[in-house]
């Protein structure tokens, strides 16, 4: 492997599937079809992205002589030492760069967002991601933010039902990482590595539970709001609520049962039912919103 391919790899470009949030502001706003505001929500795709990769650059530094006593993390660009030090702290700050670039190039609120993406991702690093509950908070809040900043991107409120349940979804998934990485820990024998105060596999399993229902509710009424329904223009939202369940479900099913010892969200992009799932979802949105 060449230092372009480990720099490429260290970015996890597996992972960029999360910031196609951002495109949400523009899908349910119904502005998708408008040239200019879809290039606005694609460059703040293309924003995030950037960000993202500084941010994993910048973590991997900090946290690799611990990852490299951990069963999967050790195989990582910085950690096995294919990538060097300098080169990944140059690129991290390089990407940082351009990702608030681009953001100021789309507006200055959504500056501010990205921003504040780099600061709580910051505050993560340097020691809240060993504190129980307010690690999945502030990793949940990423997620957030891509969705405050796609529609601010493209000019429009963004929706309190879509925070509240963008918010819910992504502790769900986040919950799930973390039953995955406690199960590896288990299995390799480093539980010892982790915080005296931690998380356990049934309550990361009702902590899931919850997420997930909380999900499918809020998202079934966002659906029904009559906000929703007068703003699209018809009440066909509601036949992705479905889609909804089945995902949440899915999910939880081979996060519980073990079926898969890949990083949670990667299982996302991987398992066939909930590709399905997720492109079943965006097509009904679609029609919904623009038939």
């Amino acid at each position: 492997m060449n230092k372009g391919q480990a720099l490429f790899r260290a970015v996890r470009p597996g992972q960029w599937i999360k910031n196609s949030l951002v495109l949400g502001g523009a899908l349910f706003s119904g502005v998708a079809s408008e040239g200019r505001q879809l290039t606005y929500a694609l460059l703040g795709v293309v924003a995030f992205t950037l960000a993202a990769g500084a941010v994993y650059l910048g973590n991997d530094i900090r946290d690799r002589d611990a990852d490299r006593s951990h069963p999967t993390r050790r195989h990582r660009p910085i950690a096995s030492g294919v990538l060097s030090l300098p080169l990944a702290t140059t690129a991290a700050a390089t990407l940082a760069l351009l990702a608030l670039g681009v953001s100021r190039y789309i507006g200055r609120l959504f500056f501010v967002i990205v921003g504040f993406y780099f600061v709580t991702n910051v505050i993560y690093s340097l020691g809240a991601k060993r504190i129980i509950i307010v690690d999945v908070i502030l990793v949940s809040l990423g997620f957030v933010l891509r969705a405050v900043a796609g529609a601010v991107a493209v000019k429009v409120a963004p929706s309190s039902w879509i925070i509240v349940c963008t918010l819910e979804l992504s502790m769900l998934v986040v919950f799930g990482k973390r039953r995955v990485d406690l199960r590896l820990a288990e299995q390799s024998g480093t539980t010892a590595q982790l915080p005296e105060e931690w998380y356990s596999l049934p309550f990361l399993d009702l902590l899931m539970a919850s997420a997930a229902g909380a999900s499918i509710v809020t998202y079934a009424l966002y659906t029904l709001d009559p906000q929703t329904v007068a703003h699209i223009g018809n009440r066909r939202l509601v036949l992705t609520v479905p889609m909804v369940v089945y995902g949440c479900l899915r999910y939880l099913f081979l996060i519980t049962t073990d079926r898969s010892d890949a990083d949670a969200t990667t299982i996302l992009t991987k398992d066939w039912g909930l590709r399905l799932c997720a492109l079943s979802w965006v097509v009904m949105a679609v029609l919904a919103v623009y038939l």
